[in-house]
């Protein structure tokens, strides 16, 4: 996955989501 400086709304969101799932993961 690349990482950009720049964060697109879209992006924001999936990357929340991503943590929150990682958060409930461990």
């Amino acid at each position: 996955m690349a990482m950009t400086l720049r964060l697109e709304p879209e992006d924001e969101k999936a990357l929340a989501l991503l943590a929150e799932v990682d958060g409930v993961s461990k």
